[in-house]
């Protein structure tokens, strides 16, 4: 035998009887293998009735954790004379589940399995004559962790004698109980809470009940609500199993704080309501703001362009093959060239949208470019209703089996001539200032193109007051109270059924801008959205420790991927010494 070294090629070399398990840890010193401990046990009775296959299996998982010492974070070669299990414990296999546990049990591990003819395996003779009664158990800390966390961190079981002795310990407890005994109720601020159902108290083997119903002591009333809470029931339900054996005064407050700060509940609750509509303001002159959206794509692989005007309405569209800023800035353009170039537009935040090619064309033009919250369609609502709109017009002729680049010239013409439900006039007339002709002969206008009439935008002011008014009932809006630094969750898309209706790690928020929040997380970027689309979260103890669990599992899941990724970092040339020019007084 050997002393063990570090540096040395290892070997573990197992074998399994009917009976018995045994290991040999080898190491190869020059040309010459020598050992440098034995291991061997008997099998329990249940290893025993193991297919020999799972025995050997199971030989080299003793092996390994027998052995854990000497092979942990080093590389090492597996010797065994049974053959599949060169298979079993690859990357590729799919072994039974008895087998894949422990293959989970061997990942810390880097090893090789081998096979070797029986007649060569000097782990046979142990095998074969294992140690008497010397059957073992390793020492597992990954269970040990998890056993210290249920036992500890889980909730126990109340039982009358903790609940007598925690009552015991109360000083209120005591002198409530003593007042019950002597049946006199001195007015001072501890019997002042229980002064008004002082005849449904009564004292029976040291503990106080309120009719059939337990009075809780103080210490441990919020290791009871941790108790109810255990399933995540709503608040109604809760109440009503809690308030059935126990009671303490403001139970019910206790309860809906619970509830209210437990991030598992908030992050699936039911979506907020949503805020109260906020109206825009009639320009005063056609085609300062513009609103502009795509629309598609449609089967034939085609888009819409769609850019409406404000003020009268008007919208222009334009069939596109490609979606591309540089062929919207082309569309863009001849619009123009027809109108005039207008003061602001305003857009979704489409990659076409927010490209530094369309911000250029903006900003080149004098144009000022108004992007809308994030993942809120409703900011753009004008062109989103007129996209609704012709995607029915293109529908029916397609149902017709009509042409729809044809038929849509047609719908234009008819739109753009019909008077608008919220202005009352066509948005010709207040375009251009006259009725454009078309298969139906209109009378000419006197509406003068330059200014819109009073009345014009007064009807547009009432339409939108009632809209406002129907969709702020209909949605039983309310006003938002979120402000700066709250902690608030998110709504997140359904992926999945077990996907909560809200992300349960908690952003902050930085700043409001009207409808709009900026939220931010630790070691991630700023985003934008609307506040229908937040649920503000009161603070509470539960929810305070909660939420610096969420922030620290956010920034360090962040701070290992941005480490990931600059590990992955691949230089593609060397980088060279950058030096500033002599005119520049530098040297």
């Amino acid at each position: 035998m050997v002393h063990f070294e570090p540096s040395a090629p290892t070997q573990l070399r197992v074998d399994a009887s009917p009976f018995g398990l045994g290991a040999i840890l080898t190491q190869t010193h020059g040309d010459e293998t020598r050992p440098v401990a034995y291991a061997s046990r008997t099998l329990t009775a249940v290893e025993r009735r193991y297919s020999q296959t799972e025995r050997e299996a199971l030989a080299v998982v003793w092996g390994c954790e027998r052995f854990h010492l000497y092979l942990y974070g080093t590389t090492f070669d597996i010797y065994t004379d049974h053959k599949p299990l060169e298979i079993i414990y690859s990357p590729t296999s799919k072994p039974p589940a008895r087998i894949e546990r422990w293959g989970l049990r061997l990942q810390p591990y880097k090893f090789c399995v081998k096979c070797s003819p029986g007649i060569g395996n000097p782990a046979d003779v142990l095998s074969r004559l294992p140690l008497p009664n010397a059957t073992t158990t390793t020492r597992n800390t990954a269970e040990e962790y998890v056993q210290f966390v249920a036992q500890y961190a889980a909730p126990k079981a109340l039982s009358l004698s903790s609940i007598k002795e925690a009552t015991n310990q109360d000083p209120v407890l005591q002198f409530l109980r003593e007042c019950i005994m002597k049946n006199n109720w001195p007015k001072v601020s501890m019997t002042r809470p229980y002064y008004g159902i002082r005849h449904e108290l009564t004292v029976i083997d040291d503990i106080i009940l309120r009719g059939s119903r337990i009075l809780m002591p103080t210490s441990l009333r919020e290791r009871t609500l941790k108790l109810v809470h255990e399933g995540h029931q709503g608040i109604v339900k809760t109440k009503r199993l809690l308030r059935k054996k126990v009671w303490w005064p403001g139970i019910d407050q206790a309860i809906e704080q619970l509830i209210r700060t437990c991030i598992a509940c908030q992050a699936q609750g039911p979506v907020s309501t949503p805020p109260p509509l906020h109206m825009t303001t009639m320009p005063s002159r056609p085609w300062q703001i513009l609103h502009a959206d795509l629309c598609g794509p449609f089967p034939s692989g085609e888009s819409l362009l769609v850019m409406v005007d404000t003020c009268s309405r008007w919208p222009e569209v334009y069939v596109m093959k490609s979606t591309t800023s540089t062929a919207i800035i082309k569309c863009m353009k001849t619009t123009f060239a027809t109108h005039e170039i207008p003061h602001e537009i305003v857009t979704d935040n489409g990659p076409q949208f927010t490209s530094a090619e369309f911000g250029t064309y903006l900003s080149n033009c004098g144009i000022v470019h108004r992007k809308v919250t994030p993942y809120w369609p409703q900011a753009n609502s004008e062109v989103e209703r007129f996209n609704r709109t012709v995607e029915k017009a293109i529908r029916a002729a397609n149902v017709e089996g009509k042409n729809w680049k044809e038929e849509l010239d047609v719908f234009l013409l008819n739109y753009r001539s019909t008077p608008h439900c919220t202005t009352g006039k066509p948005p010709a007339i207040l375009l251009f200032g006259r009725n454009i002709r078309n298969k139906i002969p209109v009378p000419p206008a006197s509406t003068p193109a330059d200014d819109i009439p009073v009345t014009v935008r007064q009807h547009d002011r009432e339409r939108k007051e009632k809209i406002k008014s129907y969709a702020d009932d209909h949605n039983r809006a309310s006003s938002s109270d979120v402000k700066k630094e709250d902690t608030v969750l998110l709504h997140q898309p359904w992926q999945t059924k077990l996907s909560t209706t809200y992300d349960p790690k908690p952003y902050i928020v930085e700043e409001k801008k009207g409808p709009s929040v900026l939220l931010k997380r630790p070691f991630e970027r700023q985003i934008m959205r609307n506040e229908s689309m937040i649920r503000k979260i009161p603070d509470g103890k539960d929810f305070a420790d909660a939420k610096k669990r969420g922030l620290q599992n956010c920034g360090q899941q962040v701070s290992e991927e941005k480490k990931h990724e600059k590990q992955n970092e691949v230089s593609i040339r060397p980088k060279r010494a950058r030096q500033p020019p002599d005119y520049y007084g530098q040297s």
